[in-house]
């Protein structure tokens, strides 16, 4: 497998709002505080296929979805990956009854 250094990922600067969230998040370490909960609800037949492209091609286009933050010599610098191979996860609730009785 390719180390980042084996595909000339660069290191690049974090910007002044990237840094004033990442000490943030180190202030308060695993916070979810910037996720944002969605309940999505789906009926019908999904295409679990064109779901897992769509999602894909969003990554692809939009590097904020493929930047990493990591300290390097006590600098912490963004790494914005070529591309990301992900594999969407499917868990089947249907057989599960409606409401809790």
């Amino acid at each position: 497998m390719k180390t980042e250094k084996d595909m000339n990922i660069e290191e690049l600067p974090l910007s002044y709002a990237q840094q004033r969230l990442w000490f943030l998040d180190q202030l308060e370490e695993s916070s979810a505080i910037y996720n944002l909960p969605v309940g999505l609800r789906v009926q019908g037949k999904l295409n679990i296929a064109a779901l897992e492209q769509s999602l894909q091609a969003i990554i692809a286009r939009h590097e904020v979805l493929r930047t990493n933050f990591i300290t390097v010599d006590g600098e912490t610098v963004q790494i914005i990956h070529a591309e990301i191979a992900w594999k969407l996860s499917v868990v089947n609730l249907q057989d599960l009854p409606l409401s809790k009785n």
